[in-house]
Protein backbone atom coordinates (compact mmCIF):
# COMPACT_ATOMS: atom_id res chain seq x y z
CA UNK A 1 0.00 0.00 0.00
CA UNK A 2 1.45 3.42 -0.95
CA UNK A 3 2.05 5.73 1.73
CA UNK A 4 0.73 9.11 2.20
CA UNK A 5 2.63 12.18 1.03
CA UNK A 6 1.80 13.80 4.72
CA UNK A 7 1.38 12.58 8.20
CA UNK A 8 -0.50 15.24 10.29
CA UNK A 9 0.01 14.54 14.00
CA UNK A 10 -2.67 15.38 16.35
CA UNK A 11 -1.74 15.09 20.41
CA UNK A 12 -5.10 15.41 22.08
CA UNK A 13 -6.03 15.21 25.76
CA UNK A 14 -9.60 15.75 27.15
CA UNK A 15 -10.51 17.84 24.02
CA UNK A 16 -13.86 16.38 23.56
CA UNK A 17 -14.91 20.19 23.17
CA UNK A 18 -12.72 21.27 20.21
CA UNK A 19 -11.00 18.03 18.65
CA UNK A 20 -14.27 17.42 16.11
CA UNK A 21 -13.18 21.31 14.28
CA UNK A 22 -9.70 20.40 14.43
CA UNK A 23 -10.04 17.38 12.83
CA UNK A 24 -12.99 18.52 10.11
CA UNK A 25 -10.18 20.70 9.20
CA UNK A 26 -8.04 18.32 8.01
CA UNK A 27 -10.58 16.26 6.06
CA UNK A 28 -11.57 19.63 4.40
CA UNK A 29 -8.35 20.05 3.24
CA UNK A 30 -7.85 20.79 -0.86
CA UNK A 31 -4.52 18.34 -0.71
CA UNK A 32 -5.93 14.73 0.48
CA UNK A 33 -3.13 12.55 0.02
CA UNK A 34 -2.43 12.41 3.66
CA UNK A 35 -2.96 10.32 7.06
CA UNK A 36 -3.91 11.51 10.36
CA UNK A 37 -3.19 10.45 13.64
CA UNK A 38 -4.91 11.44 16.00
CA UNK A 39 -2.98 10.48 19.99
CA UNK A 40 -5.08 9.87 23.03
CA UNK A 41 -3.04 10.71 26.01
CA UNK A 42 -4.85 8.94 28.59
CA UNK A 43 -7.99 11.23 28.22
CA UNK A 44 -10.99 10.73 31.02
CA UNK A 45 -14.02 12.81 28.77
CA UNK A 46 -15.23 11.88 25.47
CA UNK A 47 -12.13 12.53 23.13
CA UNK A 48 -11.82 8.16 22.68
CA UNK A 49 -15.42 8.11 21.61
CA UNK A 50 -14.89 11.39 18.72
CA UNK A 51 -12.11 9.84 17.82
CA UNK A 52 -13.45 6.43 16.92
CA UNK A 53 -16.44 8.17 15.09
CA UNK A 54 -14.14 10.31 12.51
CA UNK A 55 -12.08 7.00 12.19
CA UNK A 56 -15.42 5.35 10.90
CA UNK A 57 -16.35 8.13 8.63
CA UNK A 58 -12.77 8.48 7.02
CA UNK A 59 -10.03 5.64 6.48
CA UNK A 60 -7.27 8.50 6.80
CA UNK A 61 -8.03 8.96 10.23
CA UNK A 62 -6.41 6.66 12.58
CA UNK A 63 -6.32 6.33 16.64
CA UNK A 64 -4.17 5.84 19.10
CA UNK A 65 -3.76 5.20 22.53
CA UNK A 66 -1.24 6.54 24.94
CA UNK A 67 -1.19 4.07 28.00
CA UNK A 68 -0.51 6.51 30.73
CA UNK A 69 -0.88 10.18 30.51
CA UNK A 70 2.74 11.51 29.33
CA UNK A 71 2.13 14.92 27.87
CA UNK A 72 2.09 16.29 24.45
CA UNK A 73 5.78 15.87 23.76
CA UNK A 74 5.22 12.36 24.74
CA UNK A 75 1.95 11.71 22.59
CA UNK A 76 3.94 13.39 19.73
CA UNK A 77 6.55 10.84 20.00
CA UNK A 78 4.20 7.89 20.09
CA UNK A 79 2.65 9.17 16.91
CA UNK A 80 6.16 9.45 14.94
CA UNK A 81 6.86 6.09 15.84
CA UNK A 82 3.32 5.35 13.93
CA UNK A 83 3.59 7.94 10.82
CA UNK A 84 4.35 6.54 7.62
CA UNK A 85 3.73 10.10 5.17
CA UNK A 86 6.30 11.39 3.67
CA UNK A 87 6.45 14.84 5.44
CA UNK A 88 4.94 15.51 8.89
CA UNK A 89 3.43 18.51 10.04
CA UNK A 90 1.23 19.17 13.70
CA UNK A 91 -1.78 19.89 14.92
CA UNK A 92 -2.85 21.14 18.29
CA UNK A 93 -6.48 19.34 19.09
CA UNK A 94 -7.60 23.38 19.60
CA UNK A 95 -6.65 24.64 16.87
CA UNK A 96 -7.16 24.35 12.96
CA UNK A 97 -6.14 24.80 9.63
CA UNK A 98 -7.15 27.19 6.26
CA UNK A 99 -8.40 24.43 3.80
CA UNK A 100 -5.04 25.37 1.16
CA UNK A 101 -2.06 24.89 4.42
CA UNK A 102 -0.85 21.52 3.32
CA UNK A 103 -1.47 22.22 -0.27
CA UNK A 104 0.48 25.47 -0.05
CA UNK A 105 3.09 24.09 2.57
CA UNK A 106 4.00 21.89 0.22
CA UNK A 107 4.14 23.62 -2.90
CA UNK A 108 6.71 26.21 -1.13
CA UNK A 109 8.91 23.17 -0.25
CA UNK A 110 8.99 21.97 -3.72
CA UNK A 111 9.64 25.08 -5.24
CA UNK A 112 12.28 26.26 -2.56
CA UNK A 113 13.90 22.73 -2.13
CA UNK A 114 13.60 22.68 1.35
CA UNK A 115 13.33 19.95 4.05
CA UNK A 116 11.42 21.88 6.69
CA UNK A 117 8.83 24.38 5.79
CA UNK A 118 6.11 26.72 8.22
CA UNK A 119 3.63 29.04 7.83
CA UNK A 120 1.82 32.20 9.47
CA UNK A 121 -0.54 31.71 12.29
CA UNK A 122 -3.59 33.65 12.85
CA UNK A 123 -4.29 33.96 16.51
CA UNK A 124 -7.93 33.39 17.60
CA UNK A 125 -10.16 33.57 19.91
CA UNK A 126 -12.38 31.37 19.37
CA UNK A 127 -15.18 31.68 21.92
CA UNK A 128 -16.14 34.85 20.17
CA UNK A 129 -14.23 33.05 16.44
CA UNK A 130 -12.21 36.68 15.96
CA UNK A 131 -8.53 37.27 15.42
CA UNK A 132 -6.45 38.73 18.10
CA UNK A 133 -3.63 39.52 15.08
CA UNK A 134 -0.80 37.76 13.43
CA UNK A 135 2.21 35.59 14.77
CA UNK A 136 3.76 38.04 12.12
CA UNK A 137 3.21 40.77 10.17
CA UNK A 138 2.47 39.50 6.22
CA UNK A 139 5.24 41.20 4.44
CA UNK A 140 5.30 41.84 0.70
CA UNK A 141 6.98 38.64 0.31
CA UNK A 142 5.53 34.85 -0.07
CA UNK A 143 8.16 33.01 1.11
CA UNK A 144 11.52 33.98 3.82
CA UNK A 145 14.11 32.22 4.68
CA UNK A 146 15.64 31.28 7.83
CA UNK A 147 18.44 30.55 9.23
CA UNK A 148 19.42 29.35 12.92
CA UNK A 149 20.61 32.53 13.99
CA UNK A 150 17.40 34.00 12.27
CA UNK A 151 15.28 31.26 14.62
CA UNK A 152 16.82 31.83 17.60
CA UNK A 153 16.26 36.07 17.29
CA UNK A 154 12.49 35.59 16.18
CA UNK A 155 11.79 33.57 19.66
CA UNK A 156 12.65 35.95 22.54
CA UNK A 157 11.85 34.64 25.82
CA UNK A 158 8.71 37.17 27.00
CA UNK A 159 6.21 36.81 29.48
CA UNK A 160 3.38 37.25 26.30
CA UNK A 161 5.51 37.59 23.33
CA UNK A 162 3.76 35.42 20.03
CA UNK A 163 7.45 33.80 18.60
CA UNK A 164 8.31 31.71 16.35
CA UNK A 165 8.76 28.72 18.63
CA UNK A 166 4.83 28.68 18.20
CA UNK A 167 5.63 27.60 14.49
CA UNK A 168 3.94 23.96 13.67
CA UNK A 169 6.31 22.96 10.85
CA UNK A 170 6.14 20.42 7.47
CA UNK A 171 9.29 18.28 8.55
CA UNK A 172 10.50 16.08 5.13
CA UNK A 173 9.89 12.31 7.87
CA UNK A 174 13.71 11.25 6.51
CA UNK A 175 15.49 14.28 8.17
CA UNK A 176 13.87 13.39 11.01
CA UNK A 177 14.73 9.33 11.14
CA UNK A 178 18.02 9.97 9.55
CA UNK A 179 18.95 12.21 12.81
CA UNK A 180 16.78 10.24 15.36
CA UNK A 181 15.15 13.45 16.00
CA UNK A 182 12.30 13.67 18.74
CA UNK A 183 10.41 16.10 21.19
CA UNK A 184 12.11 15.59 24.61
CA UNK A 185 9.19 13.74 26.98
CA UNK A 186 11.56 13.36 29.54
CA UNK A 187 8.83 16.38 32.30
CA UNK A 188 5.48 16.56 31.65
CA UNK A 189 5.12 19.52 33.47
CA UNK A 190 7.62 21.37 30.78
CA UNK A 191 7.37 23.85 28.05
CA UNK A 192 9.69 24.68 25.36
CA UNK A 193 9.41 20.96 23.48
CA UNK A 194 8.39 22.30 20.33
CA UNK A 195 11.21 25.23 19.91
CA UNK A 196 13.88 22.48 20.59
CA UNK A 197 12.53 20.01 17.85
CA UNK A 198 12.40 22.17 15.53
CA UNK A 199 15.63 23.55 16.32
CA UNK A 200 16.88 20.46 16.09
CA UNK A 201 16.01 20.04 12.88
CA UNK A 202 17.07 23.24 11.61
CA UNK A 203 20.56 22.37 12.52
CA UNK A 204 20.45 19.84 10.08
CA UNK A 205 18.43 21.58 7.36
CA UNK A 206 19.88 24.49 7.94
CA UNK A 207 17.17 26.66 6.64
CA UNK A 208 13.52 26.66 6.92
CA UNK A 209 11.09 28.00 4.67
CA UNK A 210 8.56 30.33 5.72
CA UNK A 211 5.16 31.16 4.17
CA UNK A 212 3.98 34.48 5.50
CA UNK A 213 0.33 33.87 4.83
CA UNK A 214 -1.17 32.94 7.47
CA UNK A 215 -2.96 29.71 7.27
CA UNK A 216 -3.05 27.93 10.83
CA UNK A 217 -5.60 28.82 13.17
CA UNK A 218 -3.90 29.30 16.36
CA UNK A 219 -6.29 29.12 19.62
CA UNK A 220 -5.70 31.81 23.03
CA UNK A 221 -7.83 32.20 25.66
CA UNK A 222 -6.38 35.15 26.91
CA UNK A 223 -3.67 36.45 29.51
CA UNK A 224 -4.83 35.13 32.36
CA UNK A 225 -5.11 31.51 30.65
CA UNK A 226 -1.58 31.63 28.93
CA UNK A 227 0.28 32.36 32.10
CA UNK A 228 -1.25 29.93 34.28
CA UNK A 229 0.01 27.48 32.09
CA UNK A 230 3.83 28.60 32.89
CA UNK A 231 3.83 27.49 36.63
CA UNK A 232 7.08 27.51 38.18
CA UNK A 233 7.80 23.87 37.83
CA UNK A 234 7.06 24.22 33.97
CA UNK A 235 9.42 26.95 34.42
CA UNK A 236 12.51 24.78 35.99
CA UNK A 237 11.63 21.55 33.53
CA UNK A 238 12.48 23.98 30.85
CA UNK A 239 15.85 25.31 32.14
CA UNK A 240 16.70 21.63 32.49
CA UNK A 241 15.39 21.08 28.92
CA UNK A 242 18.00 24.00 27.67
CA UNK A 243 20.64 22.75 29.52
CA UNK A 244 20.20 19.36 28.03
CA UNK A 245 20.13 20.47 24.21
CA UNK A 246 22.52 22.87 25.12
CA UNK A 247 25.10 20.14 25.71
CA UNK A 248 23.86 17.70 22.53
CA UNK A 249 24.03 20.12 20.19
CA UNK A 250 26.93 22.00 21.14
CA UNK A 251 29.28 20.48 18.38
CA UNK A 252 26.68 21.01 15.60
CA UNK A 253 26.39 25.01 16.27
CA UNK A 254 28.39 27.70 14.41
CA UNK A 255 30.02 30.35 16.84
CA UNK A 256 27.24 32.72 16.55
CA UNK A 257 24.77 30.01 16.73
CA UNK A 258 26.45 29.19 20.29
CA UNK A 259 26.18 32.44 21.39
CA UNK A 260 22.61 32.38 20.39
CA UNK A 261 21.54 29.50 22.22
CA UNK A 262 23.97 30.89 25.63
CA UNK A 263 21.98 34.21 25.71
CA UNK A 264 19.02 31.81 25.69
CA UNK A 265 19.94 30.10 29.00
CA UNK A 266 20.57 33.61 30.42
CA UNK A 267 17.09 34.66 29.16
CA UNK A 268 15.54 31.99 30.88
CA UNK A 269 17.12 32.09 34.08
CA UNK A 270 16.09 36.13 34.23
CA UNK A 271 12.88 34.93 33.21
CA UNK A 272 13.03 32.74 35.81
CA UNK A 273 14.20 35.48 38.72
CA UNK A 274 11.02 37.61 37.32
CA UNK A 275 8.47 35.02 37.42
CA UNK A 276 9.59 34.03 40.96
CA UNK A 277 9.56 37.99 42.27
CA UNK A 278 6.24 38.45 40.62
CA UNK A 279 3.94 35.48 40.89
CA UNK A 280 3.07 36.59 44.49
CA UNK A 281 0.82 39.26 42.98
CA UNK A 282 -0.59 36.71 41.17
CA UNK A 283 -1.63 35.19 43.95
CA UNK A 284 -3.10 38.19 45.91
CA UNK A 285 -0.20 37.95 48.47
CA UNK A 286 1.33 41.58 47.94
CA UNK A 287 3.21 41.42 51.33
CA UNK A 288 4.91 38.34 50.22
CA UNK A 289 5.87 40.25 46.62
CA UNK A 290 7.48 43.31 48.92
CA UNK A 291 9.69 40.71 51.69
CA UNK A 292 11.35 39.56 47.74
CA UNK A 293 11.58 43.29 46.12
CA UNK A 294 13.16 44.53 49.37
CA UNK A 295 15.41 41.11 50.39
CA UNK A 296 17.34 42.24 46.99
CA UNK A 297 15.73 45.82 45.84
CA UNK A 298 18.39 46.68 43.35
CA UNK A 299 17.99 43.33 41.14
CA UNK A 300 14.08 43.57 41.88
CA UNK A 301 13.82 46.71 40.01
CA UNK A 302 16.25 46.11 37.34
CA UNK A 303 14.51 42.96 36.86
CA UNK A 304 11.13 45.34 36.74
CA UNK A 305 11.97 47.79 34.70
CA UNK A 306 13.72 45.82 32.14
CA UNK A 307 10.60 43.41 31.75
CA UNK A 308 7.82 45.60 31.91
CA UNK A 309 9.30 47.96 29.05
CA UNK A 310 10.70 45.03 26.86
CA UNK A 311 7.12 43.44 27.27
CA UNK A 312 3.95 45.55 27.38
CA UNK A 313 1.62 42.27 27.76
CA UNK A 314 4.11 42.03 30.91
CA UNK A 315 2.46 45.69 31.91
CA UNK A 316 -1.51 44.89 31.59
CA UNK A 317 -1.41 41.04 32.49
CA UNK A 318 0.40 42.70 36.32
CA UNK A 319 -2.10 45.27 36.33
CA UNK A 320 -5.26 42.64 35.26
CA UNK A 321 -4.04 40.45 38.33
CA UNK A 322 -4.11 43.78 40.47
CA UNK A 323 -6.88 44.80 39.45
CA UNK A 324 -8.65 40.64 39.81
CA UNK A 325 -7.04 40.72 43.77
CA UNK A 326 -8.65 43.96 44.39
CA UNK A 327 -11.91 42.84 43.58
CA UNK A 328 -11.61 39.52 45.12
CA UNK A 329 -10.33 41.62 48.54
CA UNK A 330 -13.36 44.12 48.25
CA UNK A 331 -15.70 40.51 47.65
CA UNK A 332 -14.12 38.90 50.80
CA UNK A 333 -14.41 42.32 52.84
CA UNK A 334 -18.20 42.84 51.90
CA UNK A 335 -18.97 39.15 52.49
CA UNK A 336 -17.74 39.46 55.68
CA UNK A 337 -19.32 42.68 56.39
CA UNK A 338 -22.74 40.87 55.79
CA UNK A 339 -22.18 37.76 57.79
CA UNK A 340 -21.22 40.30 60.66
CA UNK A 341 -24.19 42.48 60.08
CA UNK A 342 -26.42 39.25 60.21
CA UNK A 343 -25.10 37.36 62.86
CA UNK A 344 -25.47 41.43 64.64
CA UNK A 345 -28.87 40.97 63.59
CA UNK A 346 -30.04 37.35 64.95
CA UNK A 347 -28.27 38.55 68.73
CA UNK A 348 -30.77 41.48 68.86
CA UNK A 349 -33.76 41.15 71.41
CA UNK A 350 -36.84 40.24 69.79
Amino acid sequence: MKSPAVSVIVPAYNAAGTLGRALISVVEQSFTDWELLVIDDKSTDETASICRQYCMLDSRIRYLCSPFNGGPAHARNVALEHAKGEWITLLDADDWYEPERLSTLLKAAASQESQIVADNQIFMNAEFNESKGLLTESGSSDFLTLSVSDFFEGDVIRRYSRNLGLLKPLVRRELIEQHSIRYDDRKRAALGEDFYFLLECLVHAKVLVYVTEPLYNYRVDGLLNISKQLKLESLFNWKSMHERYAISLAGKFQQSECRHMQNRGVQIDRYIQFRMLVDPIKQGNIAQFMLRFLKHPVRSTQLLVSDLIADPGAILLTATYLKLNFKQAVGRGYSRCTKWLSAKDLKKPS
